[in-house]
């Protein structure tokens, strides 16, 4: 899109990020209407990022970072994109106010300023890192993932990135590029996109039928499914802000006035 963007906006700034491509192939396979095996989400990485190159040459303001740079120093980074599009990064404020902000799977939410910046962390990568790790040394389908790891190491190395260093303790046990590896790896590809392709028509179809079933219910009847489901959200909520000790009152107060926000949409 930046080129159109480009076209479409002559004096726009484009700040681009780029993050590892296993955290980013492996947390995009979590949405269920599109899932997608991890060999063509590497793919698409790759996919994307020669678009961008091919595209950056059109670009007449570009600031270009990495996402594992930035959470080791942000403040460095906001000090330049600032710089970059011609404004500051205002002053540190010596108090402030704090509000409890929901996330999926997470129900008691963070603690987050109102007007500071948040604190940027690399755990969200670190699950996904362990993830391939254990994909590569211990999982029933290693073959597979050491497959991958062996075939995009190189491109992925033309970013800065790697799918072996630091994931495995020897280097050796990938493998080589024999015929028959070549031969065995296709197949597990394969394999993986009937698996994912499997999958994904399961869910589209479940998705089809309720879809179809919410179609036939008269509305009083959804409407007294949907008061169900909030009442049942909001209970689950306030009982493990109220059940929690750590948070002090006023803490609670906020995730309690959150909660009813969210329950009530």
């Amino acid at each position: 899109m930046t080129r159109f963007l480009q076209a479409a906006f002559p004096d726009s700034y484009f700040v681009v990020l780029r993050r590892h491509p296993v955290p980013v192939s492996i947390a995009g396979q979590r949405w269920t209407m599109n899932i997608t095996s991890l060999n063509r989400m590497f793919e698409h990485w790759l996919h994307c990022y020669k678009l961008f190159e091919k595209d950056r040459k059109y670009l007449n303001h570009v600031y270009e970072l990495t996402y594992e740079d930035y959470v080791e120093n942000p403040d460095k980074y906001h000090q330049e994109i600032a710089a970059f599009i011609g404004t500051r990064v205002p002053e540190a404020p010596k108090e402030d106010d704090f509000r409890i902000v929901l996330q999926w799977r997470n129900p008691s939410g963070l603690r987050v300023p109102e007007r500071a910046m948040e604190t940027t962390s690399a755990v969200y990568s670190k699950k996904y890192f362990d993830r391939w790790s254990y994909f590569l040394t211990r999982s029933p389908f290693k073959g597979y993932y050491r497959y991958i790891a062996r075939k995009y190491e190189l491109e992925f190395a033309k970013y800065g990135y790697s799918l072996i260093e630091g994931f495995v303790d020897d280097k050796e046990a990938l493998g080589g590029d024999s015929k028959l590896s070549t031969a065995l790896g296709s197949l597990y590809c394969l394999g993986a996109d009937l698996g994912a392709l499997l999958r994904r028509s399961a869910a589209r179809t479940k998705y089809r039928v309720k879809r179809t079933v919410k179609a036939l219910l008269p509305e009083f009847v959804l409407d007294r499914i949907r008061q169900a489901r909030q009442r049942a959200l909001l209970n689950n909520a306030r009982a493990q802000v109220f059940c929690s000790s750590e948070q002090p009152a006023g803490h609670r107060t906020a995730a309690r006035s959150s909660l009813r926000g969210d329950a009530s949409r």
